[in-house]
């Protein structure tokens, strides 16, 4: 009896001891060469939310915490990006001097492939200030593909595989990795890179893109009607007409811009065709948004996301604004991310 209450107690003890430890990842920066005092800040890459920060002193600047799953970080001092690593247990060195990652096995790995992409993009710097061809621009993609689909091939049983797939989903200004590749690759794979985090809002994000492409119905959402300061929706706003829909916010210079220099006109040129245009505040202030509305003149209804999670941005899958679509008066999306030069062609080919 004595025996098992001893167990028992051990395991009591041991328990409560890792639920109050909650550090397990230590990162240790290391530099010559920057300042005293700087401040270095550990970021979340997918997650987009500064995790932890530090500040240098003796050449050295550490970071500690937990982690359930590791997650891939990237280090700042002020604003000047410096690499990525991958936060997991363990004593992780960065020698920021010589770009070097060690002390974990993911990490290795990380400084290999690091290596290779820096090696990738020096040889494009190389060029000076001549823009690649075409050619030379598909080469470039072609080499990136192989670079990560063969680091994804090595180490398909980690989060390292992970990231290589959500870098090659998540390429610029054209995906390495279609959408449906994407879902193909993931059902093979290893329940370490189907479990990432960073994948798993992937695919949620993917979802609602398919939800909101071309062809689909519009998805509503609500707000509050600026005019009348009453609740109301997207779908509401649009009333069954040819709608061009302008995601904005008072504090984005692009967006102003392109109210001032380019929507007002489209509205007033084309309003007793049939066109409306619903301007989304999204992520903004209502002092904000009315002192601007004030300042640009906005002639068109205007309907503000008060949501707490950006409901409006998050649905549409927004990450940048202004983003404008144009809606058909069935409902239809027939155009999204449309730049100013497409605007009004795309207005004239939908009043046809």
């Amino acid at each position: 009896m004595k025996h098992s209450s001893f167990l028992l107690l051990l395991v009591l003890v041991v328990f409560f001891a890792s639920c109050g430890d909650k550090q397990n990842y230590t990162v240790i920066c290391q530099s010559d060469y920057i300042p005293e005092g700087s401040q270095i800040v550990l970021y979340d890459m997918f997650g987009e939310a500064v995790v932890d920060s530090a500040v240098f002193s003796k050449g050295e600047a550490v970071f500690k915490g937990f982690v359930e799953q590791p997650f891939v970080g990237f280090v700042f001092v002020g604003n000047t990006p410096l690499s990525m690593l991958m936060v997991e247990p363990g004593t992780i060195h960065y020698g920021i001097d010589s770009d070097t990652l060690y002390g974990t096995a993911l990490n290795a790995v990380m400084t290999s492939y690091i290596r290779e992409l820096h090696s990738l993009q020096m040889e494009i710097m190389s060029k000076g200030t001549n823009r690649p061809s075409e050619k030379e621009l598909e080469s470039i993609r072609n080499r990136y593909a192989e670079l990560n689909w063969r680091y994804y091939h090595q180490n398909e049983d980690n989060e390292i595989g992970a990231f290589m797939l959500l870098a090659m989903v998540n390429n610029a200004p054209k995906e390495i990795l279609s959408y449906d590749q994407f879902d193909s690759v993931l059902a093979g794979a290893s329940p370490k890179v189907r479990e990432f985090k960073a994948i798993r809002e992937a695919q949620e994000r993917i979802a609602l893109t398919r939800r909101t492409a071309l062809g689909m119905p519009v998805v509503d959402f609500e707000g509050i009607d600026f005019a009348t300061g009453r609740p109301s929706s997207l779908v509401k706003m649009i009333d069954g007409k040819l709608a061009l829909v302008d995601f904005w916010a008072s504090w984005c210079a692009p967006c102003r811009a392109i109210i001032k220099g380019r929507l007002i006109d489209l509205y007033e040129k084309y309003k007793d065709k049939g066109l409306v245009i619903v301007g989304v505040d999204v992520m903004d202030k209502p002092s904000d948004h009315q002192k601007a509305s004030e300042q640009l003149g906005i002639p068109y209804p205007q309907l503000i996301d008060n949501s707490e999670d950006n409901k409006a941005a998050t649905l549409y899958g927004i990450t940048a604004i202004p983003f404008i679509m144009l809606v058909s008066p069935d409902g239809t999306i027939i155009g999204k991310g449309l730049s100013d030069k497409e605007l009004e062609p795309a207005i004239l080919q939908a009043l046809k």
